[in-house]
């Protein structure tokens, strides 16, 4: 794995380590409540986020719509140990696969089923985006049902 993308996997991890954190400090009971009618509920928010890795990678490896929706019915952990353990198994899933990608693989130009084209190490830097823009969203509605999580969301 070259340099710039063990990069990525530490940020991705130090992501991990902050969502596992909040999982940790989240009453069950709250799980179902929402900051706006409009928006996903605590556990809908936490069941995608712990499949971005892996819906990710498959949107960058040109998913189609189709099995995109398949992919996201399939894979709707309820309780919090079920996302843990999700967030988990995703996030080595996506190392073992972009780990074998060489200097050309991390180059080559993926298009989405919306039709983004980024290259492969682009797509890894939106994966990045993609989890530390829902974990802030997490937090920030975790705060707003007046739930004050003690966690550091950055090194």
């Amino acid at each position: 794995m070259n340099l710039y993308v063990k990069s990525i996997f530490h940020q991705l991890q130090v992501a991990n380590e902050s969502l596992l954190e909040l999982m940790g400090q989240i009453d069950v009971n709250l799980l179902d409540e929402k900051t706006d009618e409009n928006k996903r509920t605590i556990r809908e928010l936490l069941a995608h986020i712990v499949v971005i890795y892996a819906a990710d990678y498959y949107i960058m490896e040109g998913s189609t719509q189709e099995e995109m929706n398949d992919f996201y019915k399939n894979h709707i952990p309820y309780s919090i140990e079920e996302m843990r353990l999700e967030l988990d198994r995703n996030f080595n899933f996506l190392r073992e696969q972009v780990s074998t990608f060489s200097e050309q693989d991390l180059t080559e130009l993926k298009t989405s089923w919306w039709g983004v084209t980024y290259s492969r190490f682009e797509w890894l830097v939106e994966i990045v985006a993609h989890i530390y823009h829902h974990r802030a969203q997490l937090h920030t509605m975790l705060i707003e049902i007046g739930t004050h999580p003690q966690v550091r969301l950055f090194e």
